[in-house]
């Protein structure tokens, strides 16, 4: 008990030592009274709108770097971006609802400067009352073996109700690859079943289908679709994330694998952001690769959101592509 009473004493002694000097170098500090909204129970379709307050509570400027929303749903700003020593500004929040039914739980990140806690999350949540279910909200297929997907075979079902007010309308496939059964139909009520088409190319896919809706304030309901379609050649994982770039050179490896009969050999690597530095190491002969990517976090002043393309010498697989991202500071 005694040495945990002596370690406490020396964890607590180096915390205030070491905000003392924090203060002496002049450091700013980022504070608000509240970071949690509950906006209680909206209709869906609502716009949910909350404002925090920020504060510098340090005694040097506080510099507002980045504000990143956990979707596109939600839109965030601040009316300054550098706070002097005490001053404040109102960080905006403006929630989308569309789309969206039950409980919700959606963060904004603000990234500053201040000391010890550069990043300083905000929450809005609450319950969002629909007058249109759609179960499942979203299809997913999986990973999918190219060769085995026949037409009509790989399918999901997905139900949509509505109340009496609101009637269903048509129904639309948006991509070539998908085909479209209506099992069961009513003006409050559709069942349809979804079908991958054996066409579908390797590799992500993602698309979704539309239903109409007559009656309410929402004119339609997206349903999106998503697989991943895998061939003979293929990457290992599909996307890959940097995370955030706050600084140095951060590294990823990606496989790439061959099962098919033609020895593999990589013919040539390309990406649409230049920041991206690419090389290909040969792991196992004719069959595997590793594709080793690099980012140097100075080279990078927005958001990263990039295509790698892999060429190979298989004329079945002559383009591979790799979804890259990350997060500047």
């Amino acid at each position: 008990m005694k040495t945990k009473l002596f370690y406490a004493f020396i964890v607590s002694s180096l915390f205030f030592v070491f905000e003392a000097y924090s203060a002496s170098m002049g450091a700013p500090k980022i504070s608000s009274e509240n970071t949690t909204y509950n906006f209680g129970s909206v209709s869906e379709g609502s716009r949910v709108e909350h404002t925090f307050e920020l504060k510098n509570t340090g005694n040097s400027d506080l510099h507002i770097k980045q504000i990143i929303t956990s979707c596109g749903c939600t839109v965030a700003d601040v009316a300054k971006k550098v706070l002097r020593p005490e001053e404040k500004t109102n960080l905006k929040v403006v929630f989308r609802t569309v789309g969206f039914s039950g409980d919700v739980y959606k963060t904004v990140r603000v990234y500053s400067n201040a000391l010890g806690t550069p990043e300083k999350v905000f929450t809005i949540k609450g319950n969002i009352v629909t007058n249109v279910k759609v179960f499942p909200s979203k299809l997913s297929y999986g990973v999918k073996w190219s060769k085995t997907i026949k037409d009509r075979e790989a399918f999901q079902d997905v139900t949509i109700d509505t109340n009496s007010s609101i009637k269903i309308g048509e129904s639309y496939r948006m991509s070539k690859y998908l085909d479209v059964q209506v099992l069961e139909k009513t003006d409050s009520h559709l069942k349809l079943r979804v079908f991958l088409k054996d066409s579908v190319p390797t590799g992500e896919f993602r698309d979704r289908i539309v239903v109409d809706l007559i009656g309410g304030t929402q004119s339609s309901v997206d349903i999106p679709v998503f697989a991943r379609i895998q061939g003979d050649v293929y990457l290992t994982p599909s996307t890959i994330s940097f995370g955030v770039l706050d600084g140095g050179v951060k590294e990823r490896i990606v496989r790439i694998n061959n099962l098919s009969n033609v020895p593999l050999k990589v013919t040539k690597l390309k990406s649409t952001d230049s920041s991206i530095k690419l090389r290909a190491v040969e792991t196992d002969a004719g069959k595997a690769y590793d594709l080793i990517l690099s980012v140097d976090s100075d080279d990078v002043s927005e958001d990263l959101k990039a295509v790698v393309k892999v060429y190979t010498n298989n004329p079945d697989y002559e383009e591979l592509k790799l979804g890259v991202y990350g997060l500047a500071r």
